[in-house]
């Protein structure tokens, strides 16, 4: 028998701070457009410890914050890390929750309130009576939402996938989605969940569920159809329509399987980082950042040539002590219910590996962004278009390196071995 006790919660907004995930962007957020939120899911299965499944409104933590937070759900739900799972929407919108170089200051101050709204929650989920819970399983298709911004005409994932939790009390939607939560645009200073926030508000007033949860299915090369035009406010309730409608129809049919049995566990692998890679030169780079900021006047060319730099200075650090990154040790997350498999991966995974994934898998989704993030994970297929993700962006995560292009493979093996 499993049994579920739910808990929800405001995130923490402080006046001025920073939002996260743009370069374009300069100063701090200046209102509320909506309130990004945290949901607890706490399931058990019979006499065995408790699972804790952690949702949050933001672009990510790094891995080794994410542990932290792991260890602390672990011991207020009485449970260990290995069963406590830590996901984020990757929301461009919300508060600064990642130390990504020059896109946005995180805050000691916001990250204390963070905490309290974090033990409020995972202690109002463990201490509530747990009920019985049947879990049902749906899946459709929404179009029109996302394009492939690394190559055109590549793949675009369009499945939408629904979990569906019933208790005597309460019902609980959990959808999974792939498309990046960048229809607000970097001029937007409002604080927002983004799409995903939006898809939850519908589903929640619609009457059919009564509470809604939103996981990021792997989009690291999927964008919204339209961005950065006008009217991202109407996009972005365009958008959400579009996949809560899927949602809707799916629960108010009778095609939904039910599932039956929960296990959770978790896998560390190792993924080495290319050697060969843009900025293995540091003392190149250095001198390439300065020319490129004493050249221009743009604020943002400026802007990325100071992210250059302090990635420079950073790495020359590290190699003047001998460390030098040369790997990920990531932890890959494996949630069933019954035969179907949620797979959590701590990357902003491409999209065909998680198409790839659901179909070897099958029933099954994918959410990224759990355990933490790494930063991009381009396929194999799509290696050599990633300018960007295989580019510019592990600068901004501080790291010391794209991943190998053959690490798709070594993610493939680890998760369909038994």
């Amino acid at each position: 028998m499993t049994y579920l006790s739910f808990a929800r919660a405001e995130l923490p907004l402080i006046d001025g701070m920073d939002q996260t995930g743009y370069i374009a962007r300069f100063g701090g957020a200046t209102g509320v457009l909506d309130r990004p939120e945290l949901k607890v899911l706490l399931l058990k299965e019979g006499f065995e410890k408790p699972a804790v499944l952690v949702f949050c409104d933001l672009l990510g933590f790094s891995p080794e914050r994410t542990k932290l937070y792991e260890r602390r759900a672990a011991q207020l739900c009485g449970t260990v890390p290995e069963r406590v799972a830590i996901t984020c929407t990757h929301s461009h919108a919300a508060p600064s929750s990642m130390s990504l170089i020059r896109l946005g200051e995180c805050r000691d101050s916001w990250f204390s309130r963070f905490e309290q709204v974090f033990d409020r929650a995972l202690t109002e989920a463990h201490r509530a009576t747990p009920e019985d819970v049947r879990v049902f399983f749906g899946k459709t298709l929404v179009e029109g939402v996302a394009r492939n911004r690394v190559q055109e005409n590549a793949l675009v994932d369009t499945d939408e996938t629904l979990l569906l939790f019933k208790t005597r009390t309460r019902s609980i939607a959990l959808v999974n989605y792939a498309c990046h939560p960048v229809t607000l645009s970097a001029e937007n200073r409002l604080y927002s969940a983004d799409y995903p926030g939006a898809v939850r508000r519908i589903l929640e007033r619609s009457g059919l569920v009564d509470e809604a949860i939103f996981a990021t299915a792997p989009c690291g090369d999927l964008n919204p159809v339209e961005q950065d035009e006008p009217g991202e406010c109407r996009r972005l309730e365009e958008y959400a329509l579009r996949i809560a409608q899927g949602a809707k129809e799916l629960l108010a049919s009778d095609s939904l399987m039910e599932l039956s049995g929960f296990s959770m566990e978790k896998k560390a692998v190792r993924f080495p980082l290319a050697a060969d890679h843009g900025r293995a030169d540091i003392s190149g780079e250095k001198i390439r950042a300065k020319r490129l900021y004493d050249s221009s006047d743009d604020k943002n060319r400026r802007k990325y040539a100071e992210a250059n730099y302090l990635y420079a200075l950073s790495h020359e650090k590290l190699l003047s002590l001998g460390l030098t990154e040369t790997h990920f040790d990531a932890v890959l997350t494996k949630i069933r219910f019954g035969n179907f498999t949620i797979i959590g991966v701590p990357f902003e995974l491409f999209s065909g590996i998680g198409v790839e994934l659901k179909e070897r898998l099958a029933p099954a989704c994918v959410m990224e962004l759990c355990g933490g993030n790494f930063g991009y994970f381009p396929s194999e297929q799509l290696y050599d278009a990633a300018n960007y993700e295989r580019g510019d962006a592990y600068m901004y995560y501080n790291r010391g390196g794209p991943l190998e292009k053959t690490a798709e493979r070594t993610l493939m093996s680890a998760l369909l071995e038994d």
